[in-house]
């Protein structure tokens, strides 16, 4: 295809994908903050999150529909700011609640739900937490050591096995960490079952980690399936390495398990019982009848009010010891569990760089350098700007290819690659009353935009956290590309995405109106979508696969280009604009 029906083609794309703006949605925007998840009986569930007003008190309608199917209804006041927060306290019976809330102009709804059940059950499912997430660890280094495995012999081969087997072997060592905090863990059950009041708290709180730890499971899973298929010797490195940050990743969610043993079990317990130990009455107190009561006779009330000055709660020293050897057992857990997060980064991280220089570097070429970029659209109602955005983007591009292959530069070198990066600028602007109606009465108390979240760092030249850490990032992306180089140029060939955009990331204009012949503000929310990463960097040039002049001093390839296009679309409706740079060289 030429160049010319090339641009045609990526024209018409581009019309396509621009013309589906979402148009502005009437109702309040609701979001709900992370709340609890998994709470014994009787422990109030906290429900919050934040919603747009006009200042005047006004209430959101929060129902819960309970485990039998009764509902149960009741007004939720928002603050002038917006935020709103509820407990909902009818919380015996066992099973799962749904509730809704319904924005104050019943527009808008979002669901939500948490679940009831006995200390017993939640603390088993932590038990379990603990146990899975140490066996998925388990698979990851499984996976590590066939990677290493399949590499064919060599001297940096036998140094990252040797450094490998020796972080499985300090990894064996710290299971007597992770078995205090399994300890502590059941000891706070038995603790329930002395003091249920005081262990529901830290009970709540664990269950909530061990549903998070659920959820953070099954989305690393789809990183360690990739781990544990082979695609190729280069492949296998940086499979392995990316292995290597998933174990460098299990020292946040055992920090987290750390920190709640801390807070609700260590410091919550021991501040409690010695309040409660301070109120309690004198054990054996000796008072004096003519001084105490004023007065004598009356032997009977006598006898009544010395009993009531020496009794206690029967079972209080029971369950002060049964907080402090709880509390003893929590300590030595969180000792064990900062000992071993502390420890972990200094034992993976250095074979995880290994495994990216010097062992890639023994079996693999490989070029990459930055690539940097603006894209900007504009949409115009007449001759005027309704609509702006524009995004600063920044990435690092790898391309390597396997040693030992034969290839030659005058026929051609396949190969393999990717870009990984995120954005770090976003530029929105609107005015939306060129294509939306002014109210005719009333007024515009809030006009907020809100532009998409991201990260101002360019986190994968700066080497920011690990491919891992850097995917859960918002405006973060990673392309897999194809090339091949000759001894005068290297052409691209964009892939599929690994991981991009989300949906939630775009732009957002919240608009509230007050009108005083209204009980309640008038709210509508218009969302701004943002082209993906694919898209953005993929029709930054009109050829498809765009090929790029290289530069070759000595053994070192470059690559040094910078272009820019620009489009017009629907006469002049909207334009885009590109400007990007791309340089590339050898690594050493």
């Amino acid at each position: 295809m030429n160049s010319k029906l090339l641009a045609v083609f990526s024209f018409m794309v581009l019309a396509i994908i621009l013309a589906s703006g979402q148009a502005g949605s009437a109702g309040a925007p609701v979001e709900l903050a992370a709340g609890d998840r998994l709470i014994p009986p009787g422990l109030p569930a906290i429900i919050s999150g934040t919603t747009f007003t006009d200042g005047r008190p006004i209430n959101a309608k929060l129902t819960v529909t309970l485990p039998g199917g009764t509902q149960r209804t009741k007004d939720i006041p928002i603050s002038k700011e917006g935020r709103f927060e509820t407990e909902f306290t009818e919380t015996e019976a066992p099973g799962v609640y749904r509730f809704v809330i319904v924005s104050a102009d019943s527009k808008t709804r979002v669901d939500g739900q948490f679940e009831v059940q006995s200390p017993s059950t939640i603390i088993n499912r932590v038990e379990q937490a603990v146990q899975n997430f140490d066996r998925f660890n388990d698979r990851v280094e499984e996976a590590v050591d066939d990677r290493i495995d399949e590499l064919p012999p060599s001297d940096p081969k036998k140094e990252v096995e040797e450094d490998f087997n020796d972080y499985r072997a300090w990894d064996q060592s710290q299971q007597v960490n992770k078995e205090a905090a399994i300890n502590a863990i059941r000891r706070l059950r038995d603790f329930a079952n002395t003091d249920p009041e005081g262990a529901a708290p830290a009970i709540a709180s664990l269950g909530a980690w061990a549903e998070d730890v659920k959820d953070e499971i099954a989305e690393r899973d789809t990183r360690l399936k990739e781990v544990e298929n082979s695609r190729g010797v280069c492949e296998a490195i940086n499979l392995a390495s990316e292995g290597m940050s998933l174990l460098l990743a299990a020292a946040q969610p055992w920090a987290t398990l750390g920190t709640i043993i801390k807070t609700e079990v260590v410091s919550r317990l021991t501040a409690e019982y010695t309040a409660r130990a301070a109120a309690q009455p004198p054990r054996n107190p000796q008072p004096n009848p003519e001084t105490e009561f004023g007065w004598r006779g009356d032997v009977t009330r006598q006898i009544r009010r010395l009993r009531t000055l020496t009794e206690d709660d029967p079972r209080f020293e029971d369950k002060k010891e049964a907080a402090k050897n709880t509390v003893d057992l929590a300590q030595k857990a969180v000792e064990g569990i900062e000992s071993f997060t502390k420890a972990l980064p200094s034992v993976v991280d250095p074979i995880r760089q290994y495994m990216m220089k010097d062992l890639f570097r023994g079996y693999c070429v490989a070029i990459s350098g930055p690539i940097k970029g603006t894209y900007e659209e504009t949409h115009r109602a007449g001759n005027q700007i309704w609509w702006r955005t524009k995004l600063t983007i920044a990435g690092k591009m790898t391309l390597y290819y396997e040693k030992g292959k034969g290839y030659s530069a005058k026929t051609g070198i396949p190969m393999k690659g990717w870009i990984e990066g995120n954005v770090t600028s976003v530029e929105f602007d609107e005015n939306i009353f060129l294509i939306e109606e002014k109210p005719v009465t009333g007024t515009v108390v809030l006009r907020k935009k809100v532009p998409a979240l991201h990260m101002k760092t360019d986190l994968a030249n700066k080497g920011t956290g690990t491919a891992l850490i850097r995917a859960s990032m918002p405006g973060a992306y990673y392309l897999n590309y194809t090339a091949m180089m000759t001894d005068k140029d290297l052409t691209l060939k964009q892939g599929d995405a690994k991981f991009d955009f989300t949906s939630q990331f775009k732009n957002r204009l919240i608009m509230v109106g007050a009108d005083n012949a209204l009980p309640i503000p008038i709210v509508k929310s218009f969302d701004f979508p943002i082209q993906p990463a694919k898209f953005v960097i993929g029709r930054s040039q009109e050829e498809k696969d765009p090929t790029f002049p290289i530069v070759v001093e000595k053994d070192k390839v470059k690559v040094d280009e910078t272009w820019t296009r620009n489009a017009s679309l629907r006469n002049g409706e909207a334009t885009v604009n590109w400007n990007f740079s791309l340089k590339l060289e050898t690594e050493r």
